[in-house]
């Protein structure tokens, strides 16, 4: 299902969030987390699409929260592949809408909190890093961390 890019949102309360600490390099892991891999990632126990809502069986503790931004990686059917925000949860579950018609779901099913979208990495070293939009309004202006 489509999403807009600009209605996300993440919180360190998340599971598998990154922490910053007072040590060098954890501000730049948290940069990289949240605006280019995404964090907390999962691999689903078993996906199944009915009635317009997949649902993932996942373990104990590894649920999303609801209305968060997750990315789903590895499904058959590929359309599944993308993101999707979060409609419901439980203790071993997760769910979101779907347009692919009812049926399993096969292949090595990855979800994670979705990072936001538009961003790059353009240099990076030890404790250096800097990050640049990639937005097409962007003023092209660089982040040195």
């Amino acid at each position: 299902m489509p999403m807009t890019n600009h209605d996300r949102h993440m919180l360190s309360t998340f599971r598998g969030a990154p922490i910053m600490t007072p040590t060098a390099g954890t501000l730049i892991a948290v940069l990289d987390a949240f605006l280019l891999t995404g964090y907390g990632h999962i691999t689903a126990q078993s996906v199944v699409i009915a009635g317009g809502i997949c649902t993932a069986t996942v373990n104990a503790g590894e649920n999303f929260e609801v209305s968060s931004v997750i990315q789903i990686s590895g499904a058959t059917p590929a359309g599944l592949n993308g993101v999707a925000r979060v409609s419901a949860n439980a203790a071993t579950a997760v769910s979101w809408p779907t347009d692919l018609p009812d049926g399993p779901v096969t292949g090595t099913v990855g979800i994670r909190y979705a990072p936001v979208p538009g961003w790059e990495k353009a240099f990076s070293k030890t404790n250096v890093a800097v990050y640049r939009s990639t937005h097409a309004e962007s003023t092209g202006m660089y982040l040195r961390v």
